[in-house]
């Protein structure tokens, strides 16, 4: 006899797109930030050097009042170069901001599902561990891109309407989507290094110490090399040089100390490739259900 006399019903399979699958596990990424104490704080600081170069935009307009001698040193900054716009993420401003968000966020993003026994219950989400990486990647992608893409929009946005004249416009519409292309490609890579290198570790703490060797570790030790071998290209064993120098090449613009940009794009390809190949090992199934 069926339930409650209801008689038995047809069962009707609705399969669920996979994005939809992946969206909730990007989405809680996202907002993993403010969900720590203080995150939309520190989320706020981390956009403080963009929000510095918004004010020499204002201050250089006549909108934000200074004094001479800060109108002095703001002869500088031209909003009419990408290096305007590319100053407050790729310089070593814009390093800080981005070694807390990965470093809080994505650095821990599968350790702490690892160290939670989370994995098991994912896999049986009809979640394969590939559509779980990508969520993650996503989510991470998302909370960088917002700080390091769309930020430096809004910058570049907001110095064409208050320029006088269309000036603006015709003097930056010309790099403006290569640079916004590569600052994605910067975002993207990013993250996904980030994301990966959690999901070698088996603890948070151990996945943002790890994270913190990546990207600062490398980086000095390409300094200091560059500086014995006297050869600049060697600093590229840094993830995050390498990086920056894609944005540059794709923004059109040299800085001053300046790597190979093609040197550039095989040692960032390099380090996506072995890390994303260490962590589809550590991804798998019985690794994650062992572990």
């Amino acid at each position: 006899m069926a339930i409650f006399e209801r008689g038995y019903r047809d069962l009707a399979y609705r399969p669920t797109a996979p994005f939809r699958r992946i969206w909730p596990i990007a989405r809680h990424e996202l907002a993993a930030i403010f969900r720590i104490r203080f995150g939309t704080v520190i989320f706020i600081v981390c956009l403080a050097p963009t929000i510095g170069s918004l004010i020499f935009l204002l201050a250089s307009a006549g909108i934000w009042e200074t004094e001479p001698r800060m109108r002095e040193r703001m002869a500088g900054f031209d909003p009419s170069l990408p290096s305007f716009f590319l100053r407050p993420i790729t310089s070593a401003l814009g390093f800080l901001p981005f070694l807390v968000l990965t470093t809080l966020v994505s650095a821990r993003a599968i350790a702490k599902d690892r160290a939670a026994g989370a994995l098991e219950i994912y896999w049986t989400r009809a979640i394969t561990p590939l559509g779980y990486f990508v969520g993650k990647v996503l989510g991470s992608f998302l909370l960088l891109a917002t700080v390091f893409v769309v930020a430096p929009f809004v910058l570049w946005l907001t110095s064409v309407l208050i320029a006088p004249d269309w000036g603006q416009f015709e003097a930056t519409i010309g790099f403006l989507p290569g640079m916004l292309l590569g600052l994605t490609v910067h975002a993207a890579a990013m993250a996904a290094l980030a994301v990966g290198v959690s999901a070698l570790a088996s603890t948070p703490n151990m996945a943002s110490i790890a994270w913190l060797f990546v990207v600062v570790g490398t980086g000095f030790v390409g300094q200091v090399l560059r500086r014995m071998l006297a050869e600049p290209w060697v600093a590229l064993i840094s993830p995050w040089s390498a990086a920056a120098r894609v944005v540059d090449w794709f923004a059109g613009w040299t800085p001053v100390v300046s790597y190979p940009p093609a040197a550039a794009g095989v040692a960032l390809a390099a380090a996506l490739a072995a890390v994303l190949g260490l962590a589809a090992r550590r991804l798998r199934v019985l690794e994650a259900v062992a572990t």
